[in-house]
């Protein structure tokens, strides 16, 4: 069996709330356990993000096409940033489909 072709076994603990985790097994290459661990700890990374009443403001900026704000994006959390980035694909889809229109 070569090197690469051999399998482990991981527990992996991802923290939830304070003392307590999620545990999770894999089994895989180093690399598919890796791979495991981010996927588990993303998904647990929603944190408090800005605040709603920020986090309208910054979507009011992005739709009136003002510059982005980095500091309020980097303060948001993974969720926050998914719609961040759907709002700015649909804005792009509509300015092309308007500058064909013209």
């Amino acid at each position: 069996m070569a090197e690469n072709d051999m399998k482990y076994k991981a527990n992996i603990r991802i923290p939830t709330t304070q003392y307590a985790f999620l545990e999770v097994q894999v089994e895989g290459t180093p690399d598919f356990i890796c791979e495991s661990y981010h996927e588990f700890t993303n998904l647990m990374k929603v944190g408090a993000g800005l605040d709603p009443k920020a986090y309208d403001t910054f979507i009011q900026k992005q739709l009136l096409g003002e510059p982005n704000h980095w500091d309020e994006y980097n303060l948001m959390n993974p969720e926050q940033q998914k719609m961040v980035h759907i709002i700015r694909r649909a804005l792009k889809r509509i300015n092309y489909k308007n500058q064909k229109e013209d």
